[in-house]
C-alpha cells in the first residue's frame, strides 16, 4: 500500500485485519489509539443486542394485569369516564371522537366512532350528557336503540342511519 500518514490512520483502522509494519513508533501509537475507539464503539454497538438473548419476562410487569380498567381511568390518559356494567367501562375520547370499551382486565373490546364524515358541521356541544345517553343505550343491548340513539343525537348523517337500518333491518 505504501506509507500511512498519520492522520489517515482513522479512515482505514476499521478496514484493515491487520498492519504488518510500521515506519515509527507515533504511527503505531495512533493506529493503537484509533483501533481502541473502534472496538469501544463496537463493544457498545454489540452490547444492547446481547442482552436481547437474555430472558428479562420475570422482570416485566404488564400494566394491565395491575392496573385492570383503572389505568385508562386516570388523568394521564385523556379518557372521560362516562358509565359501567359488569364487565366493562365506557370511556369517551375527544381525541379520537369515539367510545372506548374496555374490559375489566384493560382489554379493548369495542369502539364506537362518532362524526361520520357525511357530517358537514358535527355537534360538539354537550357531548358528554349525549354521549352517556348513547353508553346507556348501548348497555342495554337493543340494537334499534342504539342505532336511533345515534342518529338522534346527531352523531351519525341521516345517510348512515339509512344504512345501518337497512343492514340491520330494523
Amino acid at each position: 500500500i505504501g506509507h500511512l500518514q498519520r492522520n489517515k490512520v482513522k479512515y482505514i483502522v476499521d478496514k484493515v485485519a491487520m498492519i504488518h509494519s510500521v515506519d515509527s513508533l507515533r504511527l503505531a501509537e495512533t493506529i493503537e489509539k484509533e483501533a481502541e475507539k473502534i472496538n469501544e464503539v463496537e463493544r457498545l454497538n454489540d452490547e444492547p443486542y446481547n442482552a436481547l438473548f437474555q430472558d428479562y419476562s420475570p422482570f416485566l410487569v404488564n400494566p394491565f394485569d395491575t392496573y385492570g380498567v383503572d389505568l385508562f381511568d386516570s388523568t394521564f390518559t385523556r379518557l372521560i369516564k362516562i358509565d359501567e356494567d359488569l364487565t366493562t367501562v365506557a370511556f369517551y375520547s375527544y381525541y379520537l371522537s369515539a367510545i372506548l370499551i374496555i374490559n375489566k382486565q384493560g382489554g379493548l373490546d369495542n369502539v364506537i366512532y362518532l362524526f361520520d364524515k357525511h357530517l358537514k358541521h358535527p355537534n360538539r356541544s354537550h357531548i358528554i350528557d349525549r354521549v352517556k345517553a348513547l353508553t346507556d343505550s348501548y348497555y342495554k343491548n337493543n340494537i334499534h336503540d342504539f342505532v336511533y340513539t345515534l342518529y338522534k343525537n346527531e352523531f351519525i348523517s341521516y345517510k348512515v342511519f339509512k344504512k345501518i337500518c337497512k343492514a340491520k333491518k330494523i
